[in-house]
């Protein structure tokens, strides 16, 4: 059982942003946020039939993750990534963070702003870490109502395989089990908000549902081959954008 679905970015202005990032990565610019594809194998996760292990140490402590499509399990203990750089914007299995104790995977939560995967999204997903962990006292940390009530819930993970297993619809198995903590003095990114001032632009841009374009300065090795150039954002929301030359604008690009 697996999410092969895929969970997607949950907000169209985080979708937006990947745009961006994309045409940043498109034209080789260095300050793109999302992993190139060696970035992704050097962050790869990896289960030694002991220990987990990534870039070649004992994984400890919390670490961000993604699951792709493609069954690539991808971490960072950077705190100042989003989930969105890891994936390259594009769906996922799962997604949060994961706590491991040297080497042994002890947490594992949908925390995530850009993905916001909800319990259902999560569950295909969560037997394969609690084979792959070896470990019966596995908890899940489940995000999803912190926006609302402000509290997040563990759940350990065998109780919850023990009631799918009994239920006809996985999907309400949630509404049975009782967690075994309720945590209220904990923040989340989970629904997190953009700045003010990119979500205001992004919104305009998602509400009127216009092109989006501005202007840049292109510096070649010669001066007087500089040019001003455009980039126009067309509300395509699955397709990839292409841009009309190098490009360049601090007051967008700084996500």
């Amino acid at each position: 059982m697996r999410n092969t679905r895929g969970i997607s970015l949950k907000k169209q202005c985080f979708r937006i942003e990947r745009k961006l990032e994309r045409i940043k990565a498109k034209l080789g610019d260095g300050d793109t946020k999302y992993f190139s594809d060696k970035e992704r194998k050097r962050h790869q996760l990896f289960f030694n039939g002991n220990k987990f292990i990534t870039q070649g140490e004992v994984a400890h402590g919390t670490y961000m993750f993604v699951r792709t499509l493609d069954n690539l399990i991808i971490v960072s203990s950077d705190g100042s990534l989003h989930h969105s750089y890891l994936a390259n914007g594009k769906k996922v299995s799962s997604v949060g963070y994961f706590i491991f104790e040297y080497g042994k995977l002890k947490c594992v939560s949908n925390e995530s702003g850009h993905y916001t995967p909800t319990n259902e999204e999560m569950l295909p997903d969560l037997l394969f870490y609690y084979e792959l962990a070896k470990n019966p006292e596995l908890i899940y940390e489940d995000h999803s109502s912190f926006p609302e009530k402000n509290k997040i819930y563990q759940y350990k993970i065998a109780d919850i395989l023990n009631v799918t297993s009994k239920e006809e619809d996985s999907n309400t198995c949630f509404q049975h089990l009782q967690p075994q903590e309720v945590i209220w003095d904990k923040q989340s990114n989970y629904g997190r908000q953009l700045k003010v001032g990119i979500e205001n632009r992004y919104s305009s841009f998602c509400e009127t549902k216009t092109p989006y374009t501005f202007f840049s300065y292109e510096r070649n090795s010669n001066p007087v081959s500089s040019r001003v150039t455009t980039v126009s954002l067309g509300y395509q929301q699955d397709e990839e954008i292409m841009s009309s030359g190098y490009q360049r604008d601090e007051d967008i690009f700084s996500l």
